[in-house]
């Protein structure tokens, strides 16, 4: 090893115990990637609402609630602020539509938005009915649109 601090040495951390050099760089003598991979597991709690999580706990702590939660640049190239108290207001309302047009847990609704606040209004608005939100890219042909609806 050099002493030139100016020369790229690989950092000791990244060999450990089971790296071996090969032509000068550092490379795993063990994939574990497939160990790995099966011990892999979620750990969510039995009832857990990802709206609840980004949104709603937000909105409803007094010091949060009027903090931005979506900053949207809109065509004019001005700057909108959204506050979580807003975006969950119009989420729920979202929401009691959808449950009330008879979306249940575990529906799958398609969104297809451009990158706006009514698009996290949508997605937080579904999940907060139970449903799963499922983007649709509004580049898709009718064709591609149709089959990602089917499937």
């Amino acid at each position: 090893m050099t002493t030139d601090p100016t020369a790229l040495q690989p950092p000791n951390s990244f060999a450990g115990p089971g790296a071996a050099s090969v032509g000068g760089t550092l490379s795993p003598r063990h994939d574990h990637h497939s160990a790995m991979q099966a011990r892999f597991g979620w750990q969510v709690p039995t009832h857990f609402n990802m709206s609840h999580a980004c949104c709603v706990r937000w909105a409803l702590h007094p010091e949060h609630a009027d903090t931005i939660a979506v900053i949207a640049d809109g065509a004019s190239g001005k700057a909108t602020f959204h506050t979580y108290s807003e975006l969950w207001h119009d989420a729920c309302r979202l929401s009691n539509v959808l449950v009330g047009l008879g979306v249940h847990r575990g529906d799958r609704v398609a969104i297809v938005l451009p990158q706006r606040f009514e698009t996290a209004v949508a997605y937080m608005g579904v999940m907060q009915a139970g449903a799963v939100g499922m983007p649709l890219s509004m580049l898709f042909g009718p064709e591609a649109l149709e089959f990602r609806l089917k499937d």
